[in-house]
């Protein structure tokens, strides 16, 4: 089983900072339970479209977690997380 290695940028960091401790506790275990440990964490989210068809969206309740993928390294880094009525995703 592949383990894929989850960054963080570091505007992420600061948004995840500001959430509220239950909210982020519950976004690290979604990337430990699910992500870190799927042979194809892609199945958990959506691709979004267009120029951004290589980030990926995932809810994780009332959030919402934009990722980009580096397959080739298994490596996902995590660029947006937000309240899904903040996070734009264009269409």
């Amino acid at each position: 089983m592949t383990k894929w290695k989850i960054v963080f940028t570091t505007s992420t960091l600061k948004e995840i900072s500001k959430l509220d401790k239950k909210v982020q506790l519950t976004i690290q275990q979604f990337f430990k339970e699910k992500i870190e440990r799927s042979e194809n964490p892609k199945i958990y989210g959506k691709p979004l479209r267009g120029t951004l068809k290589n980030i990926f969206s995932y809810r994780v309740g009332s959030y919402r977690i934009l990722t980009e993928f580096k397959n080739g390294e298994f490596l996902i880094i995590v660029i947006k997380v937000g309240h899904r009525k903040n996070v734009c995703i264009p269409k």
